[in-house]
């Protein structure tokens, strides 16, 4: 629940009055600072409004400017009238139909007014839970109540010295405190609040940031197994190697043993006489006589994760780890917080041993990343001292070249395979006639006028008796088909009838 058990009773040297948080250092049991007097009560005539100036502490007074000079002098001789007129609150005045008039009660802020607005402000993370069910939390470790992000507001909000001295002197009524002023003053109960905010803190967060630290070394360590112990990719640098030293032969540049890994992504800009590149040139080199290096990107899985990541980003981040325990560890060993009832301590105890032991195996791990890492880059004789994720996204960009090399390799064989299917469809294609038919008939009857006139239609053997006067009638017949169609008129039935009564003619 929100309550828990009540807040253990404050350690010795801190005892106050009962309910009330402990006198601030340097105060007296009555609050009265050491050594100087308070000064005399000033009661103006009427209601004065409110200067929300930040009071610096009379404990501090000592050894400044303020410890010589004297406001007695000047409140003599000030016309109080001319302030109150200045400065005082204007009643407003009552309707006659109103009723009596409730007194309202001023809230009184003594802070900064910019840490009085905020305060308030970041109440609002925690919703209906009490000042009181808060500093609960704090006291009994309450995890529903001391989220991260709860706990990184609240260390903000850790009362001042001189807050708390500016709080404990108004000996007013408590209850027209601020919000802000409320709230401090809860707080106030607890000891050393802020060292124990911040171990909290670490406790809450520790584990979440070293899992992450762990899951990146691992990506990291097993990326560089996979490129010391990749044969596709020894096998590709060496034929790149070949090629490079033939394309460079005779120059300064060939004859090499070796070149920077980064080279492998300029194959792709170095163009062929055909258009292509150098890269789609060792691709297809793959392909057809070197297929043992082919799908190199099997070799190298977790190379994609690998350029997530950042080797010297984690050593940085595993040692803020080591700060962020060792302040863990030192305050469970804060006597300060060893009283009957504070679980903080045990809490705290049991915390470090757990994370001690975890995080030895991260360092652990971290060594071998950063040993393999440099035996690595020295053996593909690039710098140790590179940004890993530089190293990691040089091969990454290569993968990534090779992937989108090999889909548009495909793609054009695809379509290459496409043109010559359909050219030997086309060889071996029966020849065309002369005139392809229409659906109206159009072709055909522009065919058959060609044989009238030309005669091919009666050459046949034997006399034609009857031929000249129904070839005229079937001429006749064609030229009104091929003039635009009348509403009414021959149709090409008729005159393909007429042709074939032509053709069949008795010899």
């Amino acid at each position: 629940g929100m309550g828990g058990p009540p807040a253990p009773p404050p350690p010795p040297g801190m005892a106050g009055p009962p309910g009330g948080p402990p006198p601030p250092p340097g105060m007296g049991m009555a609050g009265m600072p050491k050594g100087r007097p308070k000064k005399k009560p000033i009661n103006p005539g009427i209601k004065m409004k409110g200067f929300n100036w930040v009071v610096i502490g009379a404990v501090k007074v000592d050894n400044t400017v303020w410890e010589k000079l004297d406001d007695n002098k000047f409140l003599q001789e000030l016309d109080k009238s001319e302030i109150e007129s200045a400065f005082g609150v204007i009643e407003k005045k009552k309707e006659e139909t109103a009723g009596p008039a409730k007194a309202t009660k001023q809230v009184v802020s003594l802070i900064d007014p910019k840490r009085a607005n905020n305060i308030p402000i970041m109440l609002t993370r925690f919703g209906k839970v009490t000042h009181e069910q808060i500093k609960l939390g704090i006291i009994n470790i309450n995890d529903e109540i001391l989220t991260p992000e709860a706990i990184n507001a609240l260390i903000t909000a850790v009362p001042t010295t001189e807050e708390l001295e500016q709080i404990n002197g108004y000996d007013g009524d408590k209850a027209l405190l601020g919000v802000a002023e409320k709230f401090l003053l809860e707080l106030s109960q607890i000891p050393k609040l802020e060292e124990r905010l911040k171990a909290l803190l670490v406790k809450r967060n520790f584990k979440t940031k070293l899992n992450a630290a762990k899951e990146s070394l691992e990506v990291i360590v097993a990326s560089l197994a996979e490129i010391k112990g990749s044969k596709k990719l020894k096998g590709i640098l060496e034929l790149t190697l070949a090629l490079g030293n033939y394309i460079n032969g005779g120059t300064a540049r060939g004859g090499a043993y070796a070149f920077k890994l980064d080279s492998l992504n300029k194959l792709i800009d170095f163009r062929t006489n055909d258009g292509s590149n150098m890269l789609y040139f060792l691709l297809n080199l793959i392909e057809n006589k070197y297929k043992d290096f082919d799908n190199l990107a099997e070799d190298l899985q977790h190379i994609p994760d690998a350029t997530k990541e950042n080797l010297q980003n984690v050593e940085a981040e595993v040692g803020k780890l080591k700060g962020e325990l060792s302040l863990a560890e030192k305050e469970s060993l804060n006597e300060g917080h060893n009283y009957p009832g504070d679980p903080f301590k045990p809490a705290m105890e049991k915390f470090c041993k757990e994370a001690t032991e975890e995080y030895r195996v991260v360092t652990d791990l971290l060594e071998k990343a950063l040993e393999s890492y440099k035996t690595t880059s020295i053996l593909f004789g690039e710098d140790p001292k590179q940004d890993s994720q530089a190293f990691f996204d040089i091969l990454n960009k290569f993968l990534q070249s090779i992937d989108k090399g090999k889909k548009e390799i495909e793609k054009k064989k695809a379509a290459a395979e496409r043109a010559a299917r359909a050219a030997e469809r086309a060889a071996q294609a029966p020849p065309k006639t002369k005139q392809a038919a229409s659906p109206d008939g159009q072709g055909m009857l522009d065919g058959l006028i060609d044989d009238l006139k030309t005669g091919q239609a009666f050459k046949r053997p034997g006399p034609k008796p009857g031929g000249p006067a129904i070839a005229s009638d079937a001429m006749n017949m064609f030229a009104k088909l091929k003039s635009p169609k009348p509403a009414t008129g021959p149709n090409p039935g008729e005159a393909m009838a007429m042709f074939a009564k032509l053709k069949q003619r008795p010899n």
